[in-house]
């Protein structure tokens, strides 16, 4: 961390870029090191899509908190993404380490813009994320969200080990082969799963969600392409987040099969509470390999 991200909200594990640098004097374009931690499973390439959505999101904060006129902290959610493969042969390779690129499409009082680049080292550009946020000011934030603070800061828990480096498991997977739908559930998650995004709100990242939303479709497609625990890579996904879900919130996932398009099978999900109110959706094209 330094100081190019004093003014935004997340910290250390889930934030966990290196070598942030602005590379425009108006604050508009910053760029930093991609690392690796989010394990794949059987999504094919050297980064999952939703791991690119966490640090591409970030970086994306970053460049409007430079653009951003109010030098304050803020928190900036992201509210809609969507993200496209640009060269999926790059990605796939073994051993890929990548940059991330991010500069601000526009900015007011409560909404911001960002366009990022995820590029492999030799300066290829391999996946692009347009990501809209909510500005919301930390004392606004508060007031909203007081009854789930907690007194104890989370960036001061010891970790015996990083929670983006593990994934949480589904439970309770139930097929509609009738529908071509999937019902299941997201693990509950304790607050130091949600270390760093934010501190006092052990709030639960959306990328962790689209990661489940994701990965439960890859369940649906293995009843569709009829392997079982097919390999498959994403190659567009667009999310939009309706509302936060806390650590230890319950979180119901449904998968809807809409058809395959080209090589593409393209999946509808969604996550939402016990109230059947709705955290989030994503939509996938997916490659069975």
């Amino acid at each position: 961390m330094n100081k190019l991200t004093k003014h935004i909200k997340v910290s250390p594990p889930y934030y966990a870029l290196k070598n942030l640098q602005l590379l425009k004097s108006n604050g508009a374009y910053v760029s930093a090191e991609i690392p690796v931690e989010y394990p794949a499973g059987r999504e094919c390439g050297s980064i999952t899509a939703a791991e690119i959505g966490r640090h591409l999101a970030i970086l994306g904060s970053c460049s409007l908190s430079q653009s951003n006129p109010i030098k304050e902290k803020h928190y900036y959610t992201a509210n809609k993404a969507t993200l496209n493969c640009l060269c999926k042969e790059k990605v796939i390779s073994k051993n890929s380490e990548f940059i991330g690129e991010a500069k601000t499409l526009s900015i007011n009082k409560k909404k911001g813009i960002a366009l990022s680049i995820l590029k492999t080292q030799n300066n290829i550009p391999v996946f692009e994320l347009t990501t809209e946020y909510q500005i919301i000011k930390e004392p606004i934030f508060d007031r909203l969200f007081i009854s789930k603070k907690i007194t104890n800061n989370l960036s001061s828990i010891k970790l015996s080990s990083n929670p983006y480096t593990k994934e949480f498991p589904l439970t309770n997977i139930k097929y509609d082969n009738k529908n071509l739908s999937l019902t299941t559930k997201f693990d509950n998650l304790k607050q130091s799963d949600c270390i760093g995004h934010f501190d006092n709100y052990p709030i639960i990242p959306v990328s962790i969600m689209m990661h489940a939303l994701s990965k439960a479709a890859s369940k649906m497609l293995s009843k569709i392409v009829q392997v079982y625990n097919p390999a498959y890579f994403i190659h567009f996904a667009t999310m939009e987040a309706k509302k936060l879900a806390f650590a230890e919130d319950i979180v119901n996932i449904f998968v809807n099969y809409f058809g395959k398009f080209n090589d593409l099978y393209i999946f509808k999900c969604s996550a939402k509470n016990e109230l059947n109110e709705k955290y989030g959706s994503l939509l996938l094209a997916m490659e069975s390999l």
